[in-house]
């Protein structure tokens, strides 16, 4: 595995830790019989650590392939969908402007060609399978 596909694949997995932290939390909420969330409170602070991390995991590692950009698109559009504080913590904000940084690169105009062909290419590959 080269280095650019082991940064993507740590990309993938801190989105899908992320978003499953995310689902965890809404859920916890849900079920808390308290009336005032404190037992899913508690519970949900080391999510909240773990999501962290995962935030600047995302920050940090780029998406190298179609497969990345969506699991990064579909991890932030979790984070949007989740907040109601009303506001982005640093962590989410870096993710944020990691996220647009990618987008950016990867459909710019001196590799829109060439992601075309690689999206094409996984395409075929999953149809394949």
């Amino acid at each position: 595995m080269s280095k650019k596909e082991k940064s993507e694949h740590k990309l993938i997995a801190a989105c899908m830790r992320y978003a499953a932290n995310v689902a965890a939390i809404h859920a916890a909420f849900n079920v808390d019989p308290d009336g005032n969330s404190k037992n899913a409170e508690r519970m949900t602070d080391r999510m909240s650590e773990e999501m962290e991390e995962d935030l600047r995991a995302m920050a940090k590692h780029k998406a190298a392939t179609c497969h990345g950009l969506l699991a990064f698109s579909k991890a932030m559009k979790a984070m949007i969908d989740a907040e109601v504080s009303g506001g982005f913590s640093e962590a989410e904000v870096d993710a944020l402007y990691a996220f647009a940084e990618n987008v950016t690169a990867i459909t710019s105009e001196e590799r829109n060609a060439a992601f075309a062909e690689a999206c094409e290419r996984e395409k075929q590959e999953r149809l394949a399978a």
